[in-house]
Parts: C-alpha cells; sequence; structure tokens
C-alpha cells in the first residue's frame, strides 16, 4: 500500500467576503460606463441635431458673419413686436435693432446700400418683425425710409401693423396696383411714423411669381430710390419660394434672418449658396429670437454690455401711438 504524496501545509482559512460578485468594482464600472453612454448620447444628438445653436454656427460653419443678435421677445401681440424700436417697449430688443443699424452704417457693403432686402430660409423665422423695425430704426435717426412687403404670397405688415384699412384706402398697395385697382401715386401710405411710408398688401397676388419676375416690380423700385434714403423690402423666404432672386437687379444687398434653434444649418447653406449663385452681396446674418439662458454668448456679452450702458437707465413705457386716420395722398 502507497502512502499518499499529498499533505496539509496550511489550514483552510474561509474568506471575510465572497469573491464574487464584486459590488464596489460593478457600481464603480457600472457609474463609468453610464456617463460614457451618457456623452455618447450627448455627441450624438448634437451631430444629428444641425440646428444653429450659437454665433460660431453662422460665422464658421455657414461662413457669413453674424451682425445683429436680437433676443426672444416675450410679447406675442404681433402689433406691439412690430413697433418694438418705435415704443421702446422691449428695451433689449430696441437696442439690438439700433446695433444693427449701426453695423450696416459702417460697414463697407451697407453704408452704400440704399435698398436693403431681407429674407429667411424658412417662414416664421422673424423676417418681417426685422425688416419692420429696422425701417422704423432708420426712420428715427433721420433717414427717409420706406418700408415694402414684397412678399406677394403671404402679406403679413400691414396687419401686423393694424393699417390694413390705410392700405384698402390705398387701393390694395402693391398688389393692388399691380391688379389695376389703385394708381401709382395713390399705392404708399404715407407717414406711418415719422420719415417712414409704407407700400404694403392686404390680399394675396393671383400671380405673385410674374409679379415678382417681372421687370415693372423692378422699374417700381429704381424709380422709388429716387424720393427714399432707405428702402427695406421683405420678401419670402428663399428655401420655400425664388421671388427674391428675381430683385437682385433692384436691391443692393440682403439681410438674412435666422431663427435660433430654428432652421437646420444644411438648409441655410443651400439658401445662402443661390443667393451667391446669382452674386447678391450679403450684408451679414441676424439671429432672432435668441434665448439668453440657452445662448452663452448672448448672457454673456449683451447682457453685460447692456447693463454697463444702460443699466441705470428705465425707460418710461409708452403709449400706443395714434392710427393714422386719413393718410396723405402723394
Amino acid at each position: 500500500m502507497k502512502k499518499p504524496n499529498a499533505r496539509i501545509v496550511d489550514r483552510a482559512v474561509p474568506p471575510m467576503f465572497p469573491s464574487s460578485p464584486r459590488h464596489v468594482l460593478n457600481i464603480g464600472l457600472g457609474f463609468i460606463g453610464g456617463i460614457g453612454l451618457g456623452l455618447v448620447c450627448v455627441f450624438g444628438l448634437a451631430f444629428i441635431d444641425d440646428r444653429v445653436k450659437s454665433t460660431v454656427d453662422v460665422e464658421n460653419s455657414l461662413n457669413i458673419n453674424l451682425i445683429c443678435l436680437i433676443p426672444k421677445v416675450a410679447r406675442k401681440n404681433s402689433f406691439d413686436k412690430a413697433r418694438i424700436v418705435q415704443n421702446n417697449m422691449e428695451p433689449r430688443a430696441a437696442e439690438s435693432f439700433r446695433s444693427l443699424y449701426s453695423s450696416i452704417r459702417i460697414s463697407d457693403v451697407g453704408r452704400h446700400s440704399q435698398v436693403i432686402l431681407t429674407t429667411s430660409t424658412l417662414p416664421s423665422e422673424g423676417k418681417s418683425f426685422v425688416a419692420t423695425n429696422l425701417a422704423y430704426t432708420f426712420a428715427s435717426h433721420g433717414e427717409r425710409t420706406l418700408l415694402i412687403d414684397g412678399d406677394l404670397r403671404m402679406p403679413a405688415i400691414a396687419q401686423s401693423l393694424q393699417m390694413e384699412d390705410e392700405v384698402k384706402a390705398h387701393g390694395g398697395g402693391l398688389v393692388g396696383y399691380f391688379e389695376g385697382s389703385t394708381s401709382w401715386e395713390n399705392m404708399i401710405v404715407n407717414e406711418i411714423a415719422h420719415n417712414l411710408d409704407m407700400l404694403a398688401s392686404v390680399k394675396n397676388a393671383s400671380v405673385p411669381s410674374e409679379i415678382a419676375n417681372s421687370s415693372h416690380f423692378i422699374d417700381i423700385i429704381n424709380v422709388l430710390r429716387q424720393t427714399y434714403d432707405r428702402i427695406i423690402v421683405d420678401t419670402p423666404p428663399i428655401g420655400v419660394v425664388s421671388d427674391a432672386m428675381a430683385l437682385v437687379p433692384a436691391v443692393d444687398a440682403c439681410l438674412y434672418v435666422v431663427k435660433h434653434k430654428g432652421v437646420k444649418m444644411r438648409s441655410i447653406r443651400d439658401s445662402i449658396r443661390r443667393l451667391r449663385d446669382v452674386h447678391m452681396p450679403i450684408l451679414g446674418a441676424v439671429m432672432n429670437q435668441v434665448d439668453k439662458v440657452g445662448s452663452g454668448y448672448y448672457h454673456n456679452y449683451t447682457d453685460k454690455n447692456y447693463h454697463k450702458y444702460y443699466g441705470a437707465y428705465t425707460p418710461q413705457k409708452t403709449q400706443n401711438p395714434k392710427r393714422v386716420s386719413k393718410p396723405k395722398k402723394k
């Protein structure tokens, strides 16, 4: 009988903790994995969502100068929004338009731009809001200004200013003139504010493309150059229809309105490329409806400078201006 070779070296001692599962290690790995997965989701969504969210998106990705940031306006009433500059009810927004005016005045293109076209990529980005308040701003600085609602498909300026009756009294304005219901001398509503006249419409044109592409529309603008220092022409969004392209021979520069977090950069690139293909000088981009909470640039830069220069000034609310009951006739 053979003796076993095995011998007891040391007595087994039961461990104080189980070897598996290792809860602390698993929790740590789960925590790190959760953070990593969260970061992947965040960057993935940011890659998929290419809407304009910052000034860098406009200036670097779109290769266009950003010349103004306009904060989101809390007021929903279109009449109040259209007269922000005139009534100064939203001081930050009104100051943004004064800053836009200064940017246009000091730029080489803007200084010599008598006729300025406003457009955007899609509807509801605020191009009519920008055009109207910019016209009020030019007029308030002593420039004889004409505001033209060149959107013959969905005219909105007369309605936003609550001046539809005045336009009707002038034969329907621009559309009325092309349809033969008013004369050249009567189609413009004079003095809707000091130094500011308006050529608008109250109904859609029956053949908007034919009017927009007619040489007669261009001739009208060229003749009006002799009367006004500045002419602001609001046009349909270029990403939807091409009416704005037809006015290139009649305008000096384009102001491109971009809604903050509203439009994909791919769509804006396509629209800007179309403008550049027809050699339209672009003054720059205006980022509209900027959320000062969500936009670090607006919060850190605009608010700081606003409080620095205007913090001690509290504007008094002005009463609603008197409506033009009986516009002058030319």
